[in-house]
């Protein structure tokens, strides 16, 4: 019955990641779009400066992980380092 509520297809679990390896947070974000999971892992990375990375789940998939690039190397406004999953 709970899978009727949210179908694995029709979200994605982002995880902000921080350097220990701690999930510190977590976002659902019911969609279908790739474009708008992209957009919502950048977004938490932004949010939440004590995250390295958020990884982005579908289903029990890790579908990629989004890594902070460290200011120095990226200089501003880089976009950050996308890594997909196989």
């Amino acid at each position: 019955m709970a899978d009727d509520v949210f179908p694995e297809e029709d979200y994605y679990t982002l995880l902000g990641v921080r350097p220990d390896g701690v999930a510190s947070v977590v976002d659902l974000l019911l969609s279908e779009a790739v474009e708008a999971a992209q957009a919502r892992a950048r977004a938490l990375l932004v949010e939440h400066a004590s995250c390295r990375s958020v990884e982005v789940w579908r289903g029990g998939a890790l579908v990629w992980s989004l890594e902070r690039q460290p200011e120095a190397a990226a200089g501003p406004g880089a976009r950050h380092a996308l890594k997909f999953c196989d």
